[in-house]
Formats: structure tokens, C-alpha cells, sequence
């Protein structure tokens, strides 16, 4: 018996991460020494204090079953009390806490957009973005972001049947991988826009 991976899993390219440490592993072997300047993987331990509390709730039995479906309402509270002091604002829908950017990025297209809707991706983008929106059976509208525009989208060049038909807009900033920053004028101008055409950003 042949198992066949899905038309979806075979449209998604390549991951490049996956490449490079394939070409690092190979040239390594090669004998050649290797500087690895890549993707920013954590090489320094946690605090101490980190790991001790780690390991003080690690022996508490009450940790070991299933957390509510939302996370725990202490976790929800700590991370919108934090969104509250450093931005000034309190998230209406709450918090759910989940495993990684990527994970809470796919979830994002599941939760939001059913197989043939449209989702606009910036481009450049992090690799992650095109993965997660073919993977949802998405049709992907990509938005440039020039340099001489500071790596922020013109949203006017957003064809109006695009536009109409776009179920979500993925933006970034500090941008992933451009390093580019937007302002307060800028995120007003999504928002407006986001309101206008009923989608989601």
C-alpha cells in the first residue's frame, strides 16, 4: 500500500530553514568550519531563578492534568494585566495562550478563513506565513514591501476585488525579516482600512 501525502502538504514549499541546516550539516561534515549566523535559536541557559521555579512546580502534583481549554485563568490574567501596563490597552477577547507563533499562526487561518477564502501576505515574509495559508487551503494575494516606503504595504494597491474578497491581512512589525518599523499613522491606516473592507488584521 502507497500513502500519499495530501495535494496540500505537497503544495507547500520547501521550508528554508530546513535547507540551510542542511547545508550547514553537510559543509560541516566536509570539514569545513561552519560560523552559523542563522535563525536565532536561544544557546544561553535560562535565569536560575527560571529554572528553579520550573522545578519547584514541576514536583507539584497538581500540575500534572489537563489545563482548561482556554489555559488558566491566572496565565490569561498575568499576560492581558502586562498588554495593559506596556500598551495601555486591555485585549477585549481575552488571551489563549499557545504553543509558538506558528502554531497560533495556523490556528489563526483555521479559526478564520475556510479553504478558498483569501488571506494577503506581505512579501518579504517570514517563511512560516505562505506554509500556514496553503496548509488552509487559502488563496494568497501578496502585498510588497518596498524599501523606499520604509518596508510598510501600500494599501491602496490592494485591488478592490481583493479587497473585497480578503478575509484576513497578516502584517508584522518590527517587521520579520526586514527589521522595518511602522507608527501610530500607520496602524491607523490598517485599521481604517481593516474596518472598511470587513477584514480582519
Amino acid at each position: 500500500m502507497t500513502i500519499e501525502q495530501s495535494r496540500r502538504l505537497a503544495a507547500v514549499e520547501p521550508y528554508i530553514f530546513a535547507e540551510i541546516a542542511a547545508g550547514k550539516q553537510a559543509a560541516a561534515e566536509s570539514g569545513l568550519e561552519v560560523i552559523d549566523l542563522g535563525r536565532g535559536g536561544p544557546d544561553l541557559p535560562p535565569y536560575g531563578e527560571a529554572l528553579e521555579e520550573l522545578a519547584v512546580e514541576a514536583a507539584d502534583p497538581a500540575r500534572y492534568s489537563y489545563t482548561p481549554y482556554s489555559g488558566s485563568p491566572r496565565l490569561q490574567r498575568a499576560v492581558a494585566d502586562w498588554y495593559q501596563r506596556h500598551f495601555g490597552v486591555t485585549p477585549a477577547a481575552g488571551c489563549v495562550p499557545l504553543m509558538g507563533s506558528k502554531g497560533a499562526l495556523s490556528r489563526i487561518f483555521l479559526a478564520f478563513a475556510d479553504p478558498g477564502d483569501t488571506v494577503i501576505l506581505p512579501d518579504p515574509a517570514f517563511p512560516s506565513y505562505r506554509s500556514a495559508a496553503v496548509l488552509a487551503g487559502l488563496e494568497i494575494h501578496t502585498l510588497a514591501l518596498e524599501p523606499e516606503r520604509g518596508w510598510l504595504p501600500d494599501l491602496a494597491a490592494i485591488p478592490d476585488e481583493v479587497a473585497r474578497r480578503a478575509r484576513l491581512i497578516l502584517l508584522n512589525y518590527p517587521n520579520n525579516p526586514t527589521g522595518g518599523a511602522c507608527g501610530r499613522d500607520f496602524l491607523a491606516e490598517l485599521v481604517a482600512w481593516a474596518r472598511e473592507t470587513d477584514t480582519l488584521a
